[in-house]
């Protein structure tokens, strides 16, 4: 059944999930998305877990130029979950995951203030200047800050123990 009706409800979350500003509502289709990648990854339909787990980590709006609200910060903590609890399920979909995670904490480093890997070995010349008063500069900064303030550290650090 869950074959057969899959790309239904991946487009329900999908559509619900994106419009909604209710959380209990974006709380429910983070939830459809979680049960789908776990029934999809027990048993073995690869396609489908990728299909849900590359969706989810769009959610994140970790690679967007849009603000971060709310609900992508919930999409963040369900995918750290996912990783931590139910990482054997993933299979090929880890890389989704990992780019996310990078993503993630890239952010987490630009929002706590610190120097990223690039920047050690850059220096700061007339296009970084350009860049940061850039609006997708700005939003950048300020969903940066979003993430370090909510999203723990020990959580993605979980994931490679």
């Amino acid at each position: 059944m869950f074959e057969n009706t899959w790309s239904a409800n991946l487009a329900v979350f999908s559509v619900v999930l994106d419009e909604t500003e209710d959380a209990t509502i974006a709380d429910l289709c983070l939830q459809g998305f979680m049960h789908a990648i776990r029934i999809s990854g027990h048993f073995a339909i690869h396609d489908v877990r990728n299909a849900f787990v590359s969706s989810l980590s769009k959610f994140t709006q970790v690679s967007a130029s849009k603000e971060i609200k709310q609900k992508n910060i919930n999409c963040i903590r369900e995918l750290l979950n996912l990783a931590i609890h139910n990482g054997d399920c993933l299979r090929d979909s880890w890389r989704y995951v990992l780019e996310c995670i990078s993503k993630i904490d890239h952010m987490r480093v630009l929002g706590l203030g610190d120097l990223t890997d690039s920047e050690y070995f850059q220096g700061a010349g007339p296009a970084s200047a350009l860049a940061a008063n850039s609006v997708n500069h700005q939003v950048l900064m300020r969903n940066s800050a979003i993430i370090a303030e909510q999203i723990d550290a020990n959580q993605i650090e979980t994931i490679f123990l």
